[in-house]
């Protein structure tokens, strides 16, 4: 019985050492969150400006074609001129021309103004787009410490596996079989040691009688509170 709970302790440390390092592999995606985050957000900037600047890009093309078209009618207008002999027409023509002309000087002025401002917004998106560029370095290098760290912790898991599978071998199999039960409903804490008069999991204080069963270690023994087997660190360290 004594020689299983030593098994049974040693299985434990194996499997909180295991443990141990799938939570730190999970932990990992947690602290690339903030990153791909960031990446995320400037990407979003991104998409904004260059949303913004298409639509300036529109309205700009769609004001050349409304001066384009302007332009051909003044042109008309003007040949017209010299064909019209009548005074009243004539000058219902210039004065069309003269509208005409506002209209298009109000254009060119406008499209020039918009020309202006899709540069500035275009140096915007180059700004943005380093950022970019920069915070897609640093996710880049971040995802890569995690792959290697990731690679480091499952060899480490599985040179401890190996370990665990040699040791849960002498552990007769109804010990071993109540370990396990006890391991997947004690969040992976199934067998501790005495902490003074203690329960080394759920730091109860335990009976007298039962910390002297624990001691002599000739059956298994458990807290009467979180029912996890108990042993004798001192004991184990002795053999």
């Amino acid at each position: 019985m004594l020689e299983d709970l030593k098994l049974l302790a040693r299985l434990q440390t194996l499997d909180s050492q295991i443990d141990e390092r799938e939570e730190k592999k999970a932990e990992l995606p947690k602290r690339l969150a903030p990153f791909k985050e960031e990446v995320e957000r400037i990407n979003q900037l991104l998409r904004e400006a260059k949303g913004k600047l298409e639509e300036l890009e529109k309205k700009r093309r769609h004001e050349e074609r409304e001066l384009a078209a302007r332009e051909v009618e003044l042109k008309k207008y003007q040949s017209q001129l010299y064909q019209v002999k009548d005074n009243r027409a004539y000058a219902a023509l210039e004065e069309e021309i003269a509208r005409t002309k506002e209209k298009n000087e109000a254009s060119e002025e406008e499209i020039l103004k918009s020309l202006e401002i899709e540069e500035e917004r275009a140096e915007e998106i180059k700004e943005i787009e380093e950022r970019l560029k920069e915070e897609e370095k640093k996710l880049s290098r971040e995802e890569e410490k995690a792959k290697q760290e990731t690679e480091v912790l499952n060899q480490e898991i599985t040179k401890i596996s190996i370990t665990r599978q040699e040791v849960a071998k002498g552990v007769s199999p109804g010990p071993l079989s109540r370990y396990e039960k006890l391991r997947q409903g004690k969040g992976g804490l199934a067998i501790v040691p005495l902490e003074g008069s203690s329960c080394g999991g759920c730091h109860m204080n335990l009976p007298p009688q039962l910390i002297s069963e624990v001691k002599r270690g000739k059956k298994f023994v458990t807290c009467e509170n979180c029912n996890r087997i108990l042993y004798w660190k001192e004991a184990n360290q002795r053999e």
